[in-house]
Order: structure tokens, then sequence, then C-alpha cells
């Protein structure tokens, strides 16, 4: 964390791969450096090996999969590179999240998601953000996404609902979620 604060990547990278080179198998070491090559030092090529040797040891490690899953999506999107490939794999394992956890909140909201901007399989992304404001009916980006969703089936006045009831949860740091 300290090195998170003070933007040192450098240390931190050498420290989680010391750990690692002492104990391969160590799995929040393993995660830490996939995240911290994802985000700080920008390979993905290393933070996927990263995750698949922790999801090699625990298959259902939940985390791992919710972020390998979502730093294959972001890569598709960003690169445009292997896009149904990625799209898929990451389906693939947000589903595994949701089998193992049916009320995974991340992970129901990133697959409905996927479900409407990717695949445009809107009954499936219906159902996958019913179940995210079933249990959080307060989830800006999920009621976002339905409102967007219910504008294209014609459903106006359910979408503005949704509009309006994502509004209300918008504060000063959300604003440019919306742009």
């Amino acid at each position: 964390l300290k090195y998170q604060i003070h933007g040192d990547w450098t240390e931190g990278e050498r420290l989680f791969r010391r750990a690692t080179q002492c104990n391969p198998g160590h799995v929040p070491s393993l995660l830490h450096l996939a995240a911290l090559l994802r985000f700080a030092v920008k390979n993905e090529s290393e933070a996927e090996n990263m995750y698949r040797a922790v999801l090699q040891q625990l298959p259902n490690h939940v985390g791992a999969m919710i972020d390998y899953a979502a730093m294959m999506y972001d890569s598709a999107e960003q690169q445009r590179r292997d896009v149904r490939r990625s799209i898929d794999k990451a389906a693939e394992l947000w589903g595994q999240v949701i089998k193992l956890h049916p009320n995974h909140i991340d992970a129901l909201f990133l697959l409905g998601r996927l479900e409407f901007r990717h695949r445009r399989r809107l009954k499936r992304a219906e159902r996958y953000l019913g179940r995210v404001l079933a249990e959080k009916p307060d989830h800006m980006s999920a009621l976002a996404i339905f409102g967007l969703l219910h504008k294209e089936q014609g459903r106006f006045e359910s979408a503005q609902e949704a509009y309006e009831r994502a509004l209300r949860h918008v504060g000063p740091h959300s604003l440019s979620l919306l742009a």
C-alpha cells in the first residue's frame, strides 16, 4: 500500500517478485504482483501469467477470476484484439463466479454489461442486471444500463424510471461516470 500511495511501483514490484521467488505458490503475492503489473507497469501478459498461476492452484478463487476476466474485457475493449475470444473468456470466468456465488454483485453486473454491450443479448442482460438491482437497488451503473436497455426495447417509461433512480445516486464524485 505504501508504494501505491507514493507511486514507487518499482520497489513494490521488486518486493512482490522476491516473495514469489521465495514461495512461487503464495497466492496473495501473486495477486498483488498481477495487479501491480496490470495497472502500474502495464504488462498484461505477465499479469495474465500471475492470474493463471493462482487459478491453477485455486480454480475457484473468486478474486482472481473477477480480476482476470476484467483485465481480458478491458484489454479487448481498448485494443480491439482478440475481442471475441477475450469477451468469451471473461464471460466464462464471471459465469463461474456466479455458479459459486449466485448473488455476487460484481460478477452479475459485469456479465450483464457484457451481454448488453458486446453480445446484444438483451434478455440475458436484463436478467443479470435485474438480479443486481434485486440485491442492491441503488446500483447506479446497473440502473444506467437498465435504462439504456429499456430504451432500446422501446420501454421508454421504464427507461426513464431507471435513469431517474440512477440520477438520485449521483454525487459530485460520480458525474464522470455519466459522460
